[in-house]
């Protein structure tokens, strides 16, 4: 147990001091933090698809369950998130942010070292599995639901299909299926452009703490925090046995589903104003919380 919190300390400290630089450069700055998701949005994002999937390594047959079990629980969890919106009679911009915090999580940056440390390095290629297939649901669900809350279904149809990501997506995968091998010359920028993606959320993420303060609706916030918290790890048990899911496999399937709100979730929010204020207090609560609720998980699994 003593292990498993030396773990966390070591996974998360490391992404509080990049938020906190992000906070304390919009404090010391006058920073537009739409400005900054865009760069995130456009190029760092749109690179790092571009190299998972084109990087991928794990045969497409060995992944169909995990991603199968991914597309699953954000199709549950969507749906939670718009009945929560219902019954709480919000507006559509609330509602959409609800669900962005309800469906998706942290599996990127707080997601792969966990599960690493969590499980072994072994533990890392079901953990990018499952990283890269709620991306890219994020990017799609995400400007849909965004633009849908505001526009005809048509024109946020013509949304998504402008955002990069999906050409990027398009492109590695065409690559892997041709076999196409990319010059040095271009796949260096590419991964450099990737490598920044995270760390770049991370400050968007913190200089858009510095523009809001403790959650206005506790009881809102709650929602989808426990959600993701407590329901998420549960659903995704019972999927991973209902597709014959064990072993190592599972135990990341379970942690992944487990984790806090996804700080992309932030990137996505500011580029599309869908309350960020809201959706950073979700985020920042639930990751100060989940070392609690990923102990468990962790402990449990490990346990089994």
């Amino acid at each position: 147990m003593q292990t498993n919190f030396l773990n966390f300390a070591n996974s998360i400290l490391p992404i509080s001091l990049v938020v906190l630089f992000g906070y304390l450069l919009r404090r010391w700055k006058k920073i537009d933090p739409q400005q900054v998701a865009h760069i995130a949005f456009y190029i760092m994002l749109p690179a790092l698809i571009f190299r998972d999937l084109y990087a991928f390594t794990v045969p497409l047959e060995d992944s169909f369950k995990m991603i199968g079990i991914t597309l699953t629980l954000i199709f549950f969890l969507i749906v939670i998130g718009w009945i929560i919106g219902r019954i709480s009679r919000v507006s559509s911009s609330e509602r959409a942010a609800i669900i962005l915090s309800t469906a998706f999580m942290n599996c990127g940056a707080l997601g792969l070292s966990v599960s690493k440390f969590g499980f072994g390095i072994e533990a890392l290629v079901w953990a990018e599995i499952f990283f890269i297939t709620a991306v890219v649901m994020l990017i799609v669900v995400g400007i849909f639901i965004g633009e849908s809350g505001r526009l005809p279904l048509g024109k946020a149809v013509t949304q998504v299909l402008k955002a990069p990501v999906i050409y990027a997506l398009g492109a590695a995968l065409l690559a892997r299926t041709i076999q196409v091998e990319i010059p040095a010359a271009i796949m260096r920028p590419i991964e450099l452009a990737a490598s920044g993606a995270i760390p770049l959320m991370l400050v968007v993420l913190g200089i858009q703490c510095a523009e809001s303060g403790i959650p206005k609706n506790w009881r809102l916030v709650s929602f989808p925090i426990g959600i993701r918290l407590i329901i998420s790890p549960l659903i995704a048990f019972g999927l991973a046995h209902l597709l014959n899911l064990e072993g190592l496999p599972l135990k990341v399937a379970v942690l992944q589903a487990g984790m806090p709100i996804a700080v992309l979730n932030s990137v996505v929010a500011t580029q599309y104003d869908l309350e960020p204020e809201f959706v950073t207090s979700t985020i920042l609560v639930s990751t100060l919380v989940s070392p609690i609720t990923l102990a468990i998980i962790i402990s449990v699994l490990n346990s089994t």
